[in-house]
């Protein structure tokens, strides 16, 4: 299974006038000699990286993944986004405890270094 960074900003033009954004970003590690992106003021972690395309009608329904030690820190080490039409991932390595946050997403938020320590979602 792959590993790596994902990273999606998607801006949509609602019919009441609003822009609605959504970013996604993430950070899994991989293992050298994979084809790789170097990611991070350090640069330590090289990564490969996914690009979600969110389609007019869909939107982002459930994020889950799994999390565990790398390096003596808990980092989140798979992520999965599932929407409404289909489901993209996992991305890293799925091992760990995993976990799960549903409902209709509109916002994320999380917590990083040179790896994401966190990640949770804002629901409507």
């Amino acid at each position: 299974m792959a590993g790596g960074v994902i990273q999606k900003r998607v801006h949509q033009r609602r019919n009441d006038g609003n822009i609605i954004e959504i970013t996604i970003h993430g950070f899994c590690p991989v293992p050298r000699g994979s084809q790789t992106l170097p990611m991070g003021p350090s640069q330590q972690y090289p990564m490969p990286t996914y690009n979600i395309q969110l389609g007019l009608s869909e939107y982002v329904m459930e994020v889950s993944g799994t999390y565990g030690a790398y390096n003596s820190n808990v980092v989140v080490m798979s992520l999965r986004v599932a929407t409404n039409l289909r489901a993209y991932g996992p991305f890293g390595r799925a091992e760990g405890t995993s976990f799960t946050a549903s409902g209709r997403v509109v916002g994320f938020f999380g917590r990083s270094g040179e790896l994401l320590d966190s990640i949770g979602v804002y629901t409507a």
